[in-house]
């Protein structure tokens, strides 16, 4: 029998490392999706702020951002 101290121990380095190895596919995945959703947007923030200084309403669609 092992001490439960060390048990915990082990089992605290095993969930750690995955959860960095989720965490890391998650970011990898979003970083590799980001130009193909950016594309998809229609609206920026710089095309609704030109518009609402010009007296103009923003579109209803879905903002982009950059």
């Amino acid at each position: 029998m092992m001490p439960r101290r060390i048990v915990d121990r082990i089992a605290q380095g095993i969930s750690l490392g995955r959860v960095e190895e989720i965490a890391e596919g998650f970011m990898e995945s979003a970083i590799d999706g980001f130009p193909d959703w950016f594309a998809g947007q229609k609206r920026t923030l710089t095309t609704d702020w030109l518009a609402a200084r010009n007296g103009a309403a923003p579109a209803t669609e879905a903002r982009k951002h950059g």
